[in-house]
């Protein structure tokens, strides 16, 4: 709950891209929480033109580049506003990261958690740079999740937020294939299929 007794303020920040799949996780994970809390949608668009409408939730549209000279002077005054308790970026770090660092420095009471799809192995470990400024980061794979930690111990000590997986897709707890009689267990079944549908992908290895 806020300070006053409502619903939490949050900020969901996102990239706007109409007909992308990314656009449609912004859209949909903010109908899907707005009863919970008090949303405000900023959508940084590709296209000048870009517009967002939600039913029953503010949204700001800005154009992509985060330094821009609109994001460097409006978005001081947006937290400002808006005072959120928490604030949401779905994206990449590094491509999210003048709107952390802001948030940390202008709001340091609010929580920052990024959703990071990235489903591969980091290139090296200055994506991990902008996450000092964030309290959680959500991830897609334990694959990810290892590859972080290990960037971070190679790298010079560096603050690193809490690391959750929420792997989207199908639930492996019911659909499933199932393992042919004498195959053993239906885990050791799914690594064999892993294995053989994706040679040499160790990202997919707990998929």
């Amino acid at each position: 709950m806020s300070a006053g007794g409502g619903k939490p303020r949050l900020l969901l920040i996102g990239w706007l891209s109409p007909g992308s799949g990314v656009t449609r996780v912004l859209t949909n994970l903010a109908a899907a929480i707005a009863d919970q809390y008090n949303i405000h949608v900023l959508a940084l668009g590709a296209a000048p033109q870009a517009k967002l409408a939600l039913p029953s939730i503010e949204c700001s549209v800005w154009p992509f580049n985060t330094t821009a000279p609109q994001i460097e002077a409006g978005f001081p005054a947006l937290l400002a506003r808006l005072r959120p308790e928490i604030v949401l970026v779905l994206g990449p770090p590094p491509w999210a990261a003048p709107l952390l660092w802001a948030t940390r420095r202008i709001r340091p009471q609010s929580r920052i958690v990024i959703f990071s799809g990235v489903e591969g192995s980091l290139a090296n470990g200055e994506w991990l740079r902008p996450l000092a400024a964030v309290d959680d980061c959500i991830l897609l794979t334990e694959h990810v999740r290892r590859d972080i930690v290990r960037h971070a111990a190679a790298a010079a000590p560096r603050r690193l937020p809490r690391l959750h997986v929420l792997p989207y897709g199908v639930d492996t707890a019911v659909f499933r294939p199932l393992a042919p009689a004498g195959a053993g267990s239906s885990e050791a079944w799914r690594a064999v299929l892993r294995r053989e549908l994706f040679p040499g992908r160790a990202e997919l290895a707990d998929a």
